[in-house]
C-alpha cells in the first residue's frame, strides 16, 4: 500500500492523547465530538472494514490500525518519559 494514511493516524491518535477534549469533525458530517470519543470510533470503522467486504475501493484499512497503534506506542512511551533526565 503506498501513501500516508497510517503515518496520519499516528498523529491522529498521539493528538488524541495528548488533546483528549478537543472538538474534531469530518468534512462531510461536519458535528464537533471530543477526540477521545471520535478517534476510537475511527479505529473502530477502520477495523469492520478491513474485517468485512463492505470497503469501497483500494484502502489499506489495516495500515490504518497499524499506523494508530504505533502512534499510541510512541506517544505513551514519550508520556510516561517526558520528565527523565538522560544522564
Amino acid at each position: 500500500a503506498v501513501g500516508a494514511s497510517g503515518a496520519i493516524y499516528g498523529v491522529l491518535v498521539a493528538f488524541g492523547l495528548s488533546f483528549p477534549e478537543s472538538k474534531l469533525a469530518l468534512i462531510f458530517f461536519p458535528v464537533p465530538i471530543a477526540a477521545k470519543y471520535f478517534i476510537p470510533v475511527m479505529i473502530l470503522g477502520d477495523l469492520f472494514f478491513g474485517v468485512t467486504k463492505y470497503s469501497i475501493g483500494n484502502v489499506a484499512h489495516f495500515a490504518h490500525i497499524g499506523g494508530a497503534l504505533i502512534g499510541f506506542i510512541i506517544a505513551w512511551y514519550w508520556k510516561k518519559n517526558q520528565f527523565k533526565r538522560w544522564d
